[in-house]
């Protein structure tokens, strides 16, 4: 599902990063902790891959 909701969009609800993309970003960044493998969802693979290489997030994680 989340697959084809980015098909035409590099966000969840455009091409701006919004609180939406945060939310679920944060919940998906569990996956591969949890075993789990996005290749079957390339888009969504890419998405995440975009969410958690912004630059706040790494300011986040070094504070």
């Amino acid at each position: 599902m989340l697959d084809g909701a980015l098909a035409d969009t590099s966000y969840l609800l455009g091409d701006v990063f919004t609180v939406a993309d945060l939310n679920v970003a944060s919940v998906l960044a569990w996956v591969p902790l949890a075993g789990l493998d996005l290749a079957g969802a390339p888009r969504a693979n890419d998405w995440l891959r975009r969410c958690t290489a912004r630059p706040a997030l790494a300011r986040a994680q070094s504070a």
